[in-house]
């Protein structure tokens, strides 16, 4: 009995974790795999005909990456592509040169692993590629270094340009991005300074010293969004409401530059709301907007209208919206405010990033004093 349980804990975990994919996702996989390898089976049939093999069992496992999985590195364009292609070369290349076959076999999967890890093209599914060179049959070994190009990459070509349009048809984003340079000079943006930033995975990935199945960028789009829901979580009972600015000034939109300028320095403020005389809200115009307009038109302030200077694109948010809502926002695409709209779409409030700041200051010192 002492051997039994620690046994029944053991095989436990040969059981996976759970996956997570929506039942959308899991009919996309399926539907995407049978419409790719029903196509690449009928169009490498038509292109090679019957004289020689036209179509690999392979295939289907890269099927399974290519619709499964997209966003794995495995099943990028590259890895189908350039794994397949040099599996098939080494396989038909010990099958030539070993004369045991089991030998050749072990071999060529071993050297085309190692190969596909220096070249940033590792697929699963290549392996069987070069097992089928060497185990194929009279069939393969009949087409010799052919075997690489008919079937291997006719396969591969075809099967990923149905990736291609299969899963941007569905909104899913394929090919990944390649992680940006960490040598890029672009200006880092204030959200980026703070928490785990792309170079922080990449060292410690490289640490580990293994191979993870997730793009970088994934990850670390994962973890911003679990920061976001641990910062729900703490701040949850801030809402835009609590601090927003309810005492607004607001102008009309057959009104001068000049006169937004005047109501700007008066109050000191920096957006102004543009409404109809109906009370319709039409826009937003900032101190920004009209110092860009005055370095255009010196002249006209007194008579250029605010509606053609104002931006009609503007931010907004719900009484009710977190405040961790707003914070991604302001700090990644550098905006200065966002309106406050309530349900009947009736401008109720406007709150900046100052506000934000004090906002979330105040809760910090309200817990502090509570601890």
């Amino acid at each position: 009995m002492k051997l039994i349980f620690p046994l029944i804990r053991w095989a436990r975990t040969f059981w996976p974790q759970a996956t997570v994919p929506s039942l959308k996702e899991r009919l996309a996989a399926a539907i995407g795999a049978a419409i790719a390898l029903t196509a690449t089976f009928q169009l490498s049939h038509l292109m090679l005909g019957e004289a020689n093999p036209w179509f690999i069992a392979p295939m289907g496992a890269s099927a399974v990456l290519l619709f499964g999985v997209p966003a794995s590195p495995l099943a990028q364009p590259w890895s189908i592509i350039g794994g397949n292609l040099l599996a098939s070369v080494i396989g038909v290349a010990c099958a030539q040169w070993i004369g045991h076959s089991g030998l050749a076999g072990g071999i060529s999967v071993g050297l085309t692993i190692a190969l596909m890890f220096s070249l940033r093209c590792l697929h699963p599914p290549s392996g069987a590629v070069a097992l089928t060179a060497v185990f194929g049959g009279p069939a393969i070994s009949h087409l010799g270094w052919a075997f690489a190009i008919v079937p291997v990459l006719v396969n591969s070509l075809l099967l990923t340009a149905v990736a291609l349009v299969f899963n941007n048809a569905l909104r899913r984003r394929y090919p990944h991005a390649a992680p940006v340079n960490a040598a890029d000079k672009t200006p880092v943006r204030p959200a980026q300074r703070i928490g785990v930033s792309r170079e922080d995975l990449h060292a410690v990935l490289a640490a580990r010293g293994e191979y993870v199945d997730i793009d970088e960028g994934d990850l670390q789009a994962i973890l911003s969004q679990a920061e976001q829901r641990a910062h729900r979580r703490h701040f949850g009972g801030l809402r835009c409401a609590d601090f927003m600015t309810r005492e607004l000034w607001t102008i009309e939109p057959d009104a001068s530059c000049h006169e937004a300028g005047s109501l700007l320095r008066q109050h000191r403020i920096d957006v102004l709301p543009v409404v109809s005389k109906a009370g319709e809200l039409l826009g937003i115009v900032t101190s920004r907007d009209l110092l860009a307009d005055a370095e255009r038109r010196p002249d006209d302030l007194a008579t250029h209208p605010i509606s053609q200077v104002m931006c009609t694109a503007f931010p907004r948010c719900a009484p009710d919206d977190a405040v961790e809502q707003l914070v991604l926002p302001f700090t990644l695409q550098s905006m200065q405010c966002s309106l406050v709209i309530d349900p009947a779409g009736k401008l109720v409030g406007l709150v900046t990033a100052s506000d934000v700041l004090a906002a979330l200051y105040q809760e910090q010192l309200e817990k502090g004093r509570a601890a």
